[in-house]
């Protein structure tokens, strides 16, 4: 199955990219995330700008929900949503963000699917021209997988394998998870609720599990704790650009908790 892939490949000639380096943000917009679905929004539109003038990179950005009325009649390109395709980072603007709309069921193995497989497909790009780059997969979301019905652990894993075998990508998967039972919650808070903080860690730890499942332990995905200021996520994604491979050591290191990693990003509340 392809999705845009060609299309992907004409817009960017990997040839004229200066500094090769591919940003792929995955965003949930089911029904749970109603309760902060404005907030997240706005931390996208200043994900834009954390990483304009910051760093030389090729952005996209999808969303993905299954529309409760589509279920029984599955379509993954209205499924998964290409909001914006992959475009230098210069000539991406925060208003490109539109107001996103909570609805519809977590095809979540469907919206990595395909992400990984754009990537897969700039990996074959990439070996016809000699040439390597960096990828990275964010995905935001806020509960396991229920309805994907294109992708599953098998082909995303074999996927992974590809790309690590043609040598040419250095892919990178943020999992940025986020409880919307306790969305915006700051597990760093020391007046946090106790009850609040073992939800989120109860969570966190299922999550963990299943990511784990999904690709196979692979250390090249790696995943952020539920309980993360949403503010904060401009600072998140731009430490992923600067240094993934010191992202990905760090959040394997302490998985649960990411606590000073956090107290870093205070400085980019003001994207929000």
């Amino acid at each position: 199955m392809k999705f845009n892939i060609d299309a992907v490949i004409e817009k960017i000639t990997v040839a004229e990219i200066e500094t090769p380096l591919f940003v792929a943000g995955v965003i949930d917009t089911t029904g749970s995330t109603v309760g902060f679905i404005v907030p997240l929004t706005n931390a996208l539109r200043g994900t834009i700008t954390a990483l304009k003038g910051v760093i030389n990179c090729v952005f996209s950005l999808d969303t993905f929900s299954v529309p409760f009325a589509q279920m029984r009649n599955r379509n993954i390109e209205t499924e998964v949503r290409e909001v914006i395709p992959f475009t230098p980072i210069e000539d991406v603007e925060p208003s490109m963000v539109p107001n996103f709309k909570a609805d519809g069921g977590t095809n979540l193995h469907d919206a990595i699917g395909v992400a990984l497989e754009k990537l897969l497909a700039l990996a074959k790009e990439l070996k016809k021209t000699g040439q390597r780059a960096k990828g990275i997969i964010t995905v935001f979301y806020d509960g396991d997988n229920s309805d994907s019905a294109f992708f599953d652990s098998v082909n995303i894993q074999k996927m992974l394998q590809e790309v690590n075998a043609l040598e040419t990508l250095e892919l990178s998967i943020f999992m940025m998870g986020m409880n919307s039972g306790t969305a915006g919650v700051d597990l760093t808070d020391p007046n946090l609720d106790p009850a609040v903080k073992v939800a989120v860690e109860d969570f966190n730890t299922e999550m963990v599990k299943s990511m784990n499942n999904l690709f196979g332990g692979d250390e090249r995905a790696c995943y952020f704790p539920a309980g993360t200021d949403i503010s904060r996520l401009p600072g998140m994604i731009r430490k992923s650009a600067v240094n993934p491979a010191a992202l990905r050591a760090e959040l394997h290191a302490a998985p649960a908790v990411v606590t000073e990693f956090l107290g870093d990003m205070t400085e980019m509340e003001s994207f929000a």
